[in-house]
């Protein structure tokens, strides 16, 4: 008698076999197709939703993430704005559109605000972004025209008078600085308001009238503590010499020569002797007909004419 191997459809895997060919499932099989379902849908819960969560949180924080990347373009900033003011300049937009949607325009009026009330620009200030990362600065910025001598600090402030957010101890402003000093009254309490002062305008055109000359970076000092008085502005050259310039152009005196005259005085010393140094306690006067030679004003109370003639 001999043995017969086993028939490939006998069993339950052959009758199930036979059954998916025939177009019936079993049970087992249905069973199985179940489980696997279940399993996908838990893991796309346990794997999907986090990571859906995950893009959605990062979209969330380009728009409203911190602006430390933030790049800030003044296109009408002048080469001379200290960094450090462009700095703090910087930091106030960031500080406005910090935390913020880049389509919020409210963050925008608020750097437009904050920079307006730093003092360094006229008002109608433009903030715009361009781009996600880039904001443009739109405004006109002010120019500093004198170094006022208060106490021990030394302040600027512009051609309209208003104070400017940029101070130095006395005697530290930049090199070639004419620092004004003898203003009576105190300076404005914030930047960007006008310094109300009877002698400032007086100084303010003196100091345009001198400006670029190839003498002015001798001088030092403009003295105005006279002018409220209807006295003489003076001036002090770096050496300590005293040069009575007199009255403003704007106020001027029928009693004294013309400005231009006292410009060719200057221009004719200078290229006399190189330097406007006067000889020791006596001071050069631009008032009269000539230039004088007269007691030096600071350590003498009255001035006489001693001098020399003019152009």
């Amino acid at each position: 008698m001999s043995a017969t191997a086993p028939s490939g459809r006998s069993g339950p895997i052959g009758r199930s076999l036979s059954a998916i060919r025939r177009g019936q499932w079993p049970r087992w099989v249905d069973r199985v197709a179940a489980a696997v379902l279940l399993v996908a849908v838990a893991a796309a819960a346990v794997w999907g939703v986090p990571r859906l969560r995950e893009g959605a949180d990062a979209r969330s924080r380009e728009r409203t993430a911190p602006e430390a990347g933030l790049r800030l373009e003044f296109p009408q900033a002048p080469a001379w704005l200290p960094e450090i003011e462009r700095q703090r300049l910087e930091a106030a937009v960031r500080s406005e559109l910090a935390d913020r949607s880049i389509f919020d325009r409210r963050g925008l009026e608020l750097a437009a605000a904050a920079l307006e009330a730093s003092g360094w620009f006229d008002p109608q200030v433009q903030v715009r972004r361009a781009g996600r990362d880039r904001v443009v600065v739109t405004a006109s910025i002010r120019v500093p025209s004198a170094v006022v001598r208060v106490g021990r600090s030394d302040l600027v402030v512009d051609d309209a008078r208003r104070l400017l957010p940029w101070s130095w101890a006395a005697g530290h402003a930049p090199a070639g600085s004419i620092a004004v000093v003898g203003v009576a009254s105190p300076p404005p309490s914030r930047p960007g308001e006008v310094w109300e002062s009877g002698e400032l305008p007086a100084a303010l055109e003196i100091l345009r009238t001198i400006s670029g000359r190839p003498w002015t970076a001798q001088l030092r000092e403009l003295d105005v503590s006279r002018v409220a008085a209807g006295g003489a502005a003076i001036l002090r050259t770096r050496g300590g010499s005293a040069i009575v310039w007199g009255r403003s152009g704007e106020s001027g005196s029928v009693s004294e020569v013309e400005t231009a005259t006292k410009l060719a005085y200057l221009d004719r010393l200078h290229d006399a002797q190189g330097d406007l140094e006067a000889p020791p306690h006596q001071a050069f006067d631009l008032r009269l007909d000539y230039l004088a030679l007269v007691p030096d004003p600071g350590t003498a109370p009255t001035a006489m004419a001693a001098g020399a003639s003019g152009p």
